[in-house]
């Protein structure tokens, strides 16, 4: 794990080799990943919202247009139904946590 100075430096070599854009990207990627444990982590506390025998062990809350992801090559899985009630719990959590977001789940 980096530290927080560690972190600013690499941030600030990336801007200084590859430009402002993708030193911008690199810090909300960072900010995503903090923030990705706070809602597992405030998720894990909901025990109403939990799927007895199941444990969601990592959920990466990631922004759209700073990760290279693409969407597109997603495949569409039909999950077992435990599992679905558990991501179903999982995106009703985060819809209360901010009201403003949209959460796709990516396989």
């Amino acid at each position: 794990m980096l530290s927080k100075e560690a972190e600013e430096q690499l941030i600030k070599m990336i801007q200084t080799e590859a430009g402002t854009n993708t030193g911008f990207k690199m810090t909300n990627m960072f900010k995503d990943i903090e923030l990705s444990k706070d809602i597992a982590g405030k998720f894990a506390q909901k025990k109403d919202l939990q799927v007895a025998d199941l444990e969601l062990e990592s959920a990466q809350i990631l922004s759209m247009g700073n990760w290279p992801i693409n969407q597109e090559d997603a495949l569409q899985l039909k999950y077992p139904t435990r599992l679905q009630k558990l991501a179903d719990n999982f995106n009703s959590f985060y819809k209360m946590s901010f009201h403003n977001r949209q959460l796709n789940i990516l396989n």
